[in-house]
């Protein structure tokens, strides 16, 4: 999923009403559970389940981490570890953990979406934007391509050979633009002749 700097609006509109949904659905989940309204507690239950993954996805792509380090008490014993507050929405009384902590969570997540929207409307309307979106598609798709043969796709982009890869393959593709750009302005004959008067 990309990150908040780099989504159309519409997909920002997208992410916003889907953590606000969220945000209803947590509301009505633990209070129904509160109060004793099975029946209502489990209809919430399962649309928040079907929409876990991706809020989460959504979380992180805010740079929103809703991660908090748990030490069992004392009594019980054992190491510390690492606990997705979103990821176990129904295991906070197992944690000891409010739902309050999963909801500023997904609040911040929320707040870089709002304050990012306008940026979001810019970048839509944004020719350039779209073409470096190409450029990068094409960049990573000899990766996609790695992921379908069964290699780890994802492993390969981040080694230092992958991101030589994609650098090499971004600046001869914008190379190549940029030159069938003066080729059809017909400014490459004089662009050649400033390159050669700089050897």
């Amino acid at each position: 999923m990309n990150d908040y700097r780099n989504i159309t609006f519409w997909e920002s509109l997208r992410r916003q009403e889907r953590l606000d949904k969220f945000l209803e659905l947590v509301d009505t989940y633990f209070l129904a559970h509160q109060v004793g309204q099975v029946e209502r507690a489990s209809e919430a239950r399962t649309s928040l389940n079907l929409m876990l993954v991706d809020v989460r996805e959504i979380v992180y792509a805010a740079e929103v981490y809703p991660v908090i380090s748990w030490t069992p008490p004392r009594f019980i014993g054992g190491p510390s570890q690492n606990i997705d507050l979103v990821e176990n929405l129904f295991l906070l009384d197992h944690y000891s953990l409010s739902p309050a902590q999963v909801i500023d969570s997904v609040l911040r997540a929320q707040g870089v979406y709002t304050s990012n929207h306008s940026r979001s409307i810019l970048r839509t309307f944004n020719p350039l934007w779209w073409a470096w979106r190409i450029f990068n598609w094409l960049a990573r798709l000899p990766f996609f391509l790695l992921g379908t043969a069964g290699f780890n796709s994802a492993r390969a982009e981040r080694s230092v050979f992958g991101r030589l890869f994609k650098l090499a393959f971004t600046l001869v593709t914008l190379a190549a633009a940029a030159l069938s750009i003066l080729s059809y302005l017909e400014l490459l004959d004089e662009f050649l002749k400033v390159i050669k008067g700089l050897g």
